[in-house]
């Protein structure tokens, strides 16, 4: 009888901790990270899947994701993009060596070139939705 009661509780307990983030809230977070949102992306993330989780407690949670990264225009076209890009996406590759930060990131892509990836994500619970946070490594 403890021991139906015990299942029952555990059962109970594991009911109230945060939901976990669904696949949008993941491609979100990783495309938000990696600058791909926006008329000036020159790559889209897809087939975003989750590895591992470890909750972090206060509403936090790191993630482990493995993606494939779709690259939408040449690496040509990206550069530019990215040296005429808005400051967000160009601090992204930390460098005021645009071409050669890219080449360091991706190497030399074309248009189509797909590339396997796995990425570590913080996020954070706000009003149920998972988010970004601003100290994601």
């Amino acid at each position: 009888m403890r021991f139906i009661i015990l299942i029952g509780l555990l059962v109970l307990l594991a009911g109230c901790g945060p939901r976990p983030p669904d696949q949008g809230e993941l491609q979100q977070a990783l495309a938000q990270h990696l600058g791909a949102v926006g008329e000036d992306s020159f790559m889209a993330v897809e087939q975003v899947r989750l590895l591992d989780s470890q909750n972090e407690g206060q509403g936090r949670l790191r993630v482990q994701l493995g993606y494939e990264l779709v690259f939408l225009v040449d690496f040509p076209e990206a550069a530019r993009r990215l040296t005429q890009a808005e400051p967000d996406l160009f601090a992204r590759f930390g460098s005021s060596f645009g071409a050669m930060a890219l080449t360091m990131e991706f190497g030399v892509f074309r248009q189509g070139d797909r590339q396997a990836r796995q990425q570590e994500l913080l996020l954070v619970e706000d009003d149920g939705h998972w988010h970004l946070t601003e100290q994601t490594p």
